[in-house]
């Protein structure tokens, strides 16, 4: 998870410094921009996505899949833009009909994609359904979200006879067309920590995602749903680890959400990866827009944060690559 938020990261970066779209693709563009990642090799199977492995002409037949792991889900999502012809349209139909984890598929390739093409190529008829559109310009993941919220965990099967031509409601979630999933609500509370803090804070960011968990806060509903097992597990843990502090008198518990994390590391050994080894879901990817958007001036701190703010929640060095390629 890691290595996919990290190779994701440096893809969205490039996109918003005005790279295009042949440089993006270009099977050299890690060894061209190993600058950005560090010290820190891309995982095997991240490498390979790097190297080209979603570029397969005939999609689901060839072995393409929008699935919860998120090595399948970033080769999903970029072999959508690989063949979309430059239209956001096509390509954020072509993710959703690939069925399965429709919305968060769509989503991970609307950042790219976004990025890419600007929020001017959008669909003019989707954008005017997403739920608080003006509030959403620069999140273009919501519009793949949305799209794909009333079809999620439908199999590939389904959409042969039932493909997506629009925006839906209904279906999955019982949603009206245009409102978002978890990928958006995510992703919505990592930009909120960013401006606040006016930088990467990982305590905050973990608070304002229990903030949804727990009260919906940034739903597209007011309540929190369509959460992920992996994401569910870290904040559970995340919050135990919050009440250890309250016991060791760090704070009174209706402070506990406010507290700074440069103090937190100066008085605590207090782990913010709340995750573990071998949690490698897509959910680490779906939300990453926000800090290639807040740190695109400056590659390296936004790939090694793009990869951080996956590991937190997901735990795999493939999360981390992929979201520091992306």
């Amino acid at each position: 998870a890691y290595d996919a938020c990290r190779y994701y990261g440096a893809l969205i970066v490039a996109a918003l410094q005005g790279y295009s779209k042949a440089d993006l693709l270009d099977n050299e563009f890690y060894s061209k921009h190993k600058k950005w990642f560090g010290d820190k090799e891309l995982h095997p199977d991240i490498k390979s996505i790097a190297d080209g492995s979603y570029k397969r002409p005939k999609g689901y037949d060839d072995g393409i899949r929008g699935k919860g792991y998120i090595v399948a889900a970033l080769e999903a999502a970029l072999w959508a833009f690989w063949s979309d012809d430059d239209s956001f349209e096509k390509g954020a139909l072509a993710a959703v009909n690939l069925g399965d984890d429709t919305d968060t598929t769509a989503a991970i390739y609307g950042q790219l994609a976004g990025a890419c093409y600007g929020y001017e190529n959008l669909p003019e008829d989707w954008v005017k359904d997403v739920y608080a559109k003006t509030f959403m310009k620069k999140l273009r993941l919501a519009v793949g979200d949305a799209l794909g919220a009333s079809v999620e965990f439908r199999p590939h099967e389904y959409f042969i006879h039932h493909p997506v031509q629009d925006m839906e409601g209904g279906g999955t979630w019982g949603l009206k067309a245009g409102q978002w999933t978890d990928d958006t609500s995510m992703a919505l509370c990592l930009a909120s920590s960013l401006i606040t803090k006016r930088g990467y804070d990982p305590y905050d960011q973990m608070v304002r995602y229990k903030w949804w968990y727990k009260h919906g806060y940034l739903s597209s509903t007011g309540q929190c749903f369509d959460i992920g097992n992996a994401t569910r597990d870290s904040l559970e843990e995340f919050i135990r680890r919050q009440l250890k502090l309250i016991k060791l008198g760090l704070c009174k518990a209706n402070e506990i959400d406010n507290l700074s994390w440069d103090m937190i590391q100066s008085v605590t050994k207090f782990d913010i990866n709340c995750s573990s080894p071998g949690v490698a879901g897509n959910g680490a990817l779906m939300r990453l827009a926000p800090v290639p958007l807040f740190f695109y001036r400056h590659p390296e701190e936004a790939v090694e944060y793009s990869g951080h703010s996956g590991r937190i929640t997901h735990g795999d060095q493939k999360a981390y690559d992929a979201c520091r390629y992306y």
